[in-house]
C-alpha cells in the first residue's frame, strides 16, 4: 500500500531537509544544497550523507531545536520520532493488501508492516523473498521505509522458504504484525502470548491431521 500523496510529499520534504542539514553539519558533499537539489543528487552521494545521520542520531535534537527551514511543531515531531529508527537486513517476505511485511533476520524474528512511498514495493520486488538492507521509521502511526533499500542478489530454494514461512507465521503469531515503532519484542503482552500458544495448538493439530496411521500388526501362523 503507498502512501497517501500529501503524506508522501511532506516526508520527503522532511526528510530531505533534515539530509541538507546533516550534510551542512559534517560536510558530507562540499556543495551546499537546498533539499529540492539535494533529492537530484545521484543516489549514491544521497546515501553518504543518509549514512552520516544514523551515525549520529542525536543530531535529529539540534535539527529539532535550531528548526533551519521553520517547520511547523508537528512536522518537527515527525522528525523527532525518527530517533527510533530500526536499521538491518529484512525478508521482504508477503505483499499484503494494506502492506508489505518486512521480516527481521533478528531472533526472535519480528514481522513489520511497511508502506512504500512514491513507487510501490510490490512493483519493486516482485517476486519474494527478498534479502534488502534498510531503514525502518516511524511516520504518522504507521512504519516507511526512508526510500533507500539495498536488495541482495540471492536466491532462494524451497527449504529457505518454508523455514522463512514458518518464522513469519510465529513472529505473527508472538508479536502480531508490528506497525509502528518504537517495538520492543521482549514488551509483550498477555494477549500475544495467548496468539502464540494458539498458533503451537494449531501447529500440532495440521500436523496431526497429516500423519498416516500406522498399519495393523499382521498376525502370522507360526
Amino acid at each position: 500500500m503507498l502512501l497517501p500523496e500529501d503524506d508522501a510529499r511532506q516526508f520527503f520534504k522532511l526528510f530531505s531537509a533534515l539530509l541538507v542539514y546533516v550534510n551542512g553539519q559534517k560536510t558530507v558533499l562540499e556543495d551546499v544544497f537546498t533539499p529540492d537539489e539535494f533529492m537530484q543528487l545521484p543516489k549514491e552521494q544521497r546515501v553518504q550523507v543518509r549514512d552520516e545521520l544514523y551515525e549520529d542520531i542525536q543530531i535529529i535534537e539540534s535539527f529539532v531545536h535550531e528548526n533551519p527551514f521553520h517547520f511547523t511543531s508537528d512536522e518537527l515531531e515527525i522528525v523527532r520520532s525518527w530517533r527510533h529508527y530500526l536499521k538491518g537486513e529484512f525478508y521482504l517476505c508477503r505483499h499484503l493488501k494494506k502492506y508489505t511485511i518486512f521480516l527481521s533476520t533478528s531472533t526472535p524474528a519480528v514481522a513489520y508492516g511497511v508502506l512504500s512511498l512514491t513507487e510501490s514495493l510490490k512493483d519493486m520486488f516482485p517476486y519474494v523473498p527478498v534479502l534488502v538492507q534498510g531503514v525502518l521509521l516511524p511516520f504518522k502511526n504507521q512504519i516507511v521505509y526512508d526510500g533507500y533499500l539495498g536488495a541482495y542478489s540471492i536466491s532462494f530454494g524451497g527449504g529457505v522458504r518454508r523455514m522463512l514461512n514458518n518464522s513469519y507465521n510465529e513472529a505473527k503469531a508472538a508479536f502480531g504484525i508490528v506497525t509502528s515503532l518504537p517495538f520492543d519484542p521482549s514488551a509483550q503482552n498477555e494477549k500475544s502470548d495467548e496468539e502464540k500458544l494458539k498458533f503451537y495448538e494449531m501447529k500440532t493439530k495440521l500436523k496431526s491431521s497429516h500423519a498416516k496411521p500406522l498399519s495393523s500388526p499382521r498376525i502370522g501362523s507360526t
